[in-house]
């Protein structure tokens, strides 16, 4: 299996998730797995050969220090970086780097999802 770089960055946020996700990309498609008070949207980015899986979920009605997630996962680093930025200038999130449990949960997660879109669209 390739390597894969992820980042994960986390804020608050309180409105309208999918008005905001569709000001980067009309594209992004709800997740309806997981939890029922997250709601995530996901995108797969072609560049090139490479593809690139960006999630944006948000949880509602529990009080915690961060209530929106924001993942960029695919093979090469330094795009990665750049799509994360372009996400966040464009969706207008101010975020910061995820706690470290977090961030290795979903390096796991990232990579599953990945592996099961590329055979999916094989």
């Amino acid at each position: 299996m390739e390597e894969y770089y992820t980042e994960v960055r986390v804020g608050t946020y309180e409105g309208d998730l999918p008005a905001k996700v569709r000001k980067y990309r009309q594209e992004f498609t709800r997740m309806p797995v997981g939890r029922g008070d997250v709601r995530k949207y996901a995108l797969q980015v072609l560049e090139g050969q490479d593809s690139y899986i960006i999630i944006v979920s948000q949880r509602t009605g529990q009080a915690t220090d961060h209530n929106i997630m924001m993942t960029v996962q695919g093979p090469r680093q330094e795009t990665v970086k750049e799509l994360m930025s372009d996400l966040e200038s464009k969706i207008g999130f101010e975020t910061r780097p995820a706690p470290e449990t977090l961030q290795l949960n979903f390096d796991i997660m990232a990579k599953l999802l990945h592996e099961y879109l590329l055979k999916s669209n094989s």
